[in-house]
């Protein structure tokens, strides 16, 4: 349960001045907010890197209806799972975010580092927002310091997110 609970504190990752480079046009579509690109784009700025940047600005400061807001009405969190497996269930973001909030008075100097983020729009139009992280977070009660690397990726639609996929090493959480 603990690791599920801390889980949840990776779900909302900390944006921290990250400069990043302009879009990279891989067809003649040049931004990711456009609907169908003939053979797909990879963007590091626009609005739906903005929306990622919310998201981890919010965590860091406990705004979970600021950080709640970043997501669909039926998003759901995959910790450690291969997402594309059907036979895995999500765990519901209002699950997610009771833990979060209940575990988040243990930790201090929270951090991401300075995350790398990047959204790919694939050429049926689905776009998917992926980070690159180092959490790091001292516990309270034991002083004892966690540092651990981390990948997210998001579905992006209607300008929410729909679903969180976070691949991490857990051991490095206990």
């Amino acid at each position: 349960m603990k690791k599920i609970i801390f889980a949840g504190a990776l779900l909302f990752l900390f944006a921290c001045g990250q400069q990043t480079p302009k879009t990279e046009v891989v067809s003649d579509v040049t931004d990711s907010t456009s609907a169908k690109p003939s053979t797909g784009t990879v963007a590091y700025d626009g609005p739906d890197v903005e929306l990622m940047k919310k998201l981890l600005s919010s965590v860091e400061k406990a705004d979970w209806e600021a950080a709640r807001s970043c997501f669909s009405d039926s998003a759901v969190i995959m910790y450690n799972v291969w997402a594309p497996d059907t036979t895995q269930k999500g765990i519901p973001l209002a699950d997610v975010l009771a833990n979060e909030k209940a575990d988040r008075v243990n930790w201090e100097n929270v951090s991401y580092g300075d995350p790398i983020y990047e959204v790919v729009t694939v050429p049926s139009g689905e776009k998917y927002g992926h980070l690159w992280a180092r959490y790091t977070a001292k516990n309270k009660k034991t002083g004892k310091a966690v540092d651990v690397p981390l990948f997210a990726s998001y579905l992006i639609k209607d300008g929410k997110l729909q679903w969180e996929w976070a691949i991490y090493d857990s051991k490095r959480l206990e």
